[in-house]
């Protein structure tokens, strides 16, 4: 049992952090991700409470599901808790990735990985031109989003399961991947530019 956990700093060997590794660390706030890592798995901080953490310097790409809480209200299907990183950091020397508050990008700004932040609402920045699968999904606090006119993609539920109450889509947006507003119980607007 990990309960008592609050912050771990790995070893510069680990280069993978497999599938559910930290899995029920319920006190776990704090990681730094070594420099030689370049891979971490699905749900390995599942239902962690992570408030802080530090990406290295060779970490390539990262989605949002690593962190995923899984911890559903039964009796209506709700998530109980949603994934909430209160300071989100990138090495300066990783050539892959950057940070940009709560939102984790690729280094040249085009493809939004995941957010994680606690705002009730996120402007997505222009030249983002891909929103990534899973993005923002079980962000239960989302209820606005500004999407950019450079946005050409929205993946596979990008921003399932949040509270957006409306979406316009930008001239560029050509793809919107499977279930990308799916369980969106709120949202009762989608605006498509002419065009």
């Amino acid at each position: 049992d990990c309960i008592s956990l609050r912050t771990i700093h790995l070893s510069n060997g680990i280069s993978k952090i497999i599938t559910t590794t930290f899995n029920g660390c319920i006190g776990l706030e704090e990681i730094n991700i070594p420099d030689a890592v370049t891979e971490i798995k699905r749900a390995t901080f599942k239902d962690s409470p992570l408030q802080r953490l530090h990406i290295g310097k060779s970490l390539p790409t990262l989605d949002t599901k690593p962190f995923y809480n899984g911890e559903f209200d039964p009796y209506n299907g709700k998530p109980k808790s949603t994934r909430a990183i209160k300071t989100l950091t990138v090495d300066a020397a990783n050539t892959f990735l950057k940070a940009n508050g709560s939102a984790l990008l690729s280094k040249d700004g085009k493809v939004l990985l995941g957010f994680w932040g606690q705002s009730k609402s996120f402007n997505v920045p222009e030249g983002v031109e891909k929103i990534a699968d899973f993005a923002f999904e079980g962000l239960a606090f989302l209820a606005d989003v500004s999407l950019p006119d450079s946005l050409v993609h929205i993946g596979e539920k990008a921003f399932s399961r949040t509270a957006l109450r409306s979406v316009t889509f930008g001239p560029n947006v050509r793809v919107i991947g499977d279930e990308a507003f799916g369980n969106c119980d709120k949202l009762t607007a989608a605006v498509f530019h002419d065009g």
